[in-house]
């Protein structure tokens, strides 16, 4: 898990970490793991507290973080 604030917690990685790391990593290396991305695969997780306080997750997947893209560009959002 990314965090954007400075706080440390087990399991997860501040956002200027990752950025940091990025850099280090090869254009070769990039690109492999490009080339093993599916549409379907999960991209993001969101977690909230939902309705009844209790916390849940929704993973997202590529695709549909490029439907949502398009159905804003096309206005219907």
């Amino acid at each position: 898990m990314i965090t954007l604030d400075d706080i440390e917690r087990p399991g997860t990685f501040n956002l200027s970490d990752v950025n940091e790391m990025a850099l280090t990593i090869s254009d070769e290396a990039v690109a492999a793991r490009q080339a093993g991305v599916r549409v379907r695969d999960t991209q993001s997780s969101c977690i909230h507290s939902g309705t009844t306080a209790m916390p849940k997750g929704a993973m997202l997947s590529h695709e549909s973080l490029a439907v949502m893209r398009a159905s804003i560009k096309r206005g219907c959002v």
